[in-house]
């Protein structure tokens, strides 16, 4: 049984597959409280495996983002699985904060999102960061191995703070700039 906030078929709004049609498969639940967090992880519904792995065989989209909450509180590796075996690029999208292993799958792709400084999965396809001034990216960086490493300005209220993180990334050019662009689009 899983248990899920919505699923819905969209574009990938930021990272490597910015622009990718997707189908979005947010889980419920976290073991974490953003302020900015834009997601109410305590709307569910329950699915068991079979129907959830029917919607994921039923879908044109080339490319499923497993997000939430946090999906790796649940048993997602079959989802995986199933999904990059039948052609899809998989990818989790998790704040790092667990050390369940995920299976290993050339069409499985890791993002780490971390939001506290004690995250324990360090490595992955990329790693995004959600900067808000508060934390320096380049002490998270420290002791990772990612493929790509990305700054995400903080939306809030319909703007972000774009500026500060373009200067950011001029002082530190390892960084690259992803912006919500399914907030600018108006798209889920």
């Amino acid at each position: 049984m899983y248990s899920i906030n919505e699923i819905f078929e969209s574009i990938q709004g930021e990272g490597s597959f910015v622009g990718t049609p997707s189908l979005f498969i947010r889980f419920a639940g976290c073991n974490l409280t953003c302020p900015w967090c834009d997601t109410d992880v305590s709307e569910r519904m329950i699915l068991t495996g079979e129907e959830l792995f029917s919607i994921v065989n039923e879908t044109t989209m080339p490319h499923m983002v497993v997000t939430g909450g946090e999906p790796t509180l649940q048993d997602i590796g079959v989802l995986l699985l199933t999904a990059a075996t039948s052609g899809m690029t998989a990818q989790v999208e998790t704040n790092g904060t667990t050390s369940v292993s995920l299976p290993q799958h050339s069409k499985i792709f890791v993002t780490v999102s971390p939001k506290t400084s004690d995250f324990v999965r360090r490595s992955g396809h990329e790693l995004k960061i959600l900067f808000d001034g508060t934390v320096d990216p380049e002490e998270v960086r420290r002791d990772t191995e990612f493929a790509h490493y990305f700054l995400q300005p903080l939306w809030e209220k319909g703007k972000d703070n774009h500026e500060v993180v373009i200067d950011y990334i001029h002082r530190h050019p390892h960084w690259r700039l992803s912006i919500q662009t399914h907030k600018y689009l108006g798209v889920r």
